[in-house]
């Protein structure tokens, strides 16, 4: 099988094996909301298609969206490593497939190998790093420098 999502095909043979076994194919509709704020993460998604956004739900109700992942990454995967109820709302920006399994299962084998942990490392040290990019790109320019960015 080919994988779409860059993540799972950077996988080991091994963590691969150990991770299939509990994921399943999932087709996500536009609109569709994955996790809600404060709720806990009960399913780690690998987007083929599919297009995640994480919105932020300011104290007034306004929402911003703050990230996207695509098939290049991993959705809540800072989240399920840490255990801890989100943060965001996480919703399909843009519908279509992905991979998923339980976030328990995805933690657990996470413990068990260095391999995997150092790859969700990785991972999380991109979006960091995209994360500050974005923070920077949008102090230093107009609006419209911003649009090009999208």
């Amino acid at each position: 099988m080919k994988l779409l999502n860059f993540f799972l095909s950077a996988l080991s043979a091994g963590d691969y094996a150990a991770l299939a076994a509990g994921m399943s194919e999932v087709t996500l509709a536009p609109a569709e909301v994955l996790t809600d704020v404060g709720s806990p993460v009960e399913w780690i998604y690998f987007p083929s298609s599919a297009c995640v956004s994480f919105i932020t739900v300011m104290s007034d109700g306004k929402a911003v969206e703050t990230s996207t992942v695509g098939r290049e990454g991993v959705v809540s995967l800072l989240d399920i490593m840490a255990d801890r109820p989100s943060r965001s709302m996480v919703i399909a920006q843009i519908g279509g497939s992905a991979m998923r399994a339980p976030a328990a299962e995805f933690r657990s084998h996470l413990a068990r190998s260095p391999d995997l942990m150092a790859l969700a490392l990785l991972q999380v040290r991109a979006a960091a790093l995209q994360a500050e990019q974005a923070a920077a790109c949008n102090a230093s320019h107009g609006v419209g420098e911003r649009l090009a960015r999208w």
